[in-house]
């Protein structure tokens, strides 16, 4: 299980990135996000490309949700 800070600009709070999550809240606003830390499927990469929770890349927006 990977822990991931909301204000980070990773795989694991990006929209596009395939995989269960969950987000912890602290004071009613979004403080971490908590996955899985296998790799799974990034949506906009066309290559099939397949990442883990902490990776970055230049096609990321941050998740909806947060």
């Amino acid at each position: 299980m990977s822990t991931i800070n909301v204000s980070v600009k990773q795989c694991g709070t990006c929209r596009y990135w395939d995989a269960v999550r969950s987000i912890q809240i602290n004071a009613g606003k979004p403080l971490y996000v908590k996955t899985d830390s296998k790799k799974h499927p990034c949506i906009i990469s066309q290559t099939g490309k397949e990442t883990y929770a902490n990776t970055t890349c230049s096609y990321y927006q941050k998740w909806e949700k947060l």
